[in-house]
């Protein structure tokens, strides 16, 4: 019986233990502006389409997309930037705060949040591309 119960308390700890959000944070740490290395992220790794990234401080550089990205959010801190280039930016809710700069800069380029929240102070510039709810 003493196992029994044993085994439903740990089925319990796992089943109650609530999921891990990874939280990915720019660094800029490489020589380039490239999303995809992973010298650029506090974590050493890349986010993946379920990690939430926060893009605070520039290092060497800003990120720019060196091709089609899919992210749970992006959250952009005072002053930052990001470049999606010629490339297509999925993401969940993209929060641009004050000073900030989300640059569309190829006539391809295209942001596809779920939702948008724009804080004073920021600025969109689109050449070209398209910045679009999904």
């Amino acid at each position: 019986m003493k196992s029994i119960a044993t085994a439903l308390g740990i089925c319990f700890l796992v089943l109650a233990a609530p999921s891990a959000l990874a939280f990915f944070t720019w660094n800029g740490d490489a020589d380039n502006c490239a999303w995809s290395d992973p010298d650029n992220w506090l974590e050493e790794a890349v986010p993946v389409g379920t990690d939430d990234a926060v893009i605070a401080v520039q290092g060497n550089a800003w990120p720019c997309l060196p091709g089609n990205t899919t992210i749970d959010d992006v959250n952009m801190g005072d002053g930052a930037d990001i470049d999606v280039q010629t490339h297509t930016l999925t993401a969940g809710q993209l929060t641009i705060n004050a000073s900030s700069t989300v640059t569309i800069s190829g006539s391809t380029g295209k942001v596809y949040p779920t939702s948008i929240v724009i804080n004073g102070g920021s600025t969109v510039t689109v050449v070209g591309g398209k910045i679009q709810t999904r």
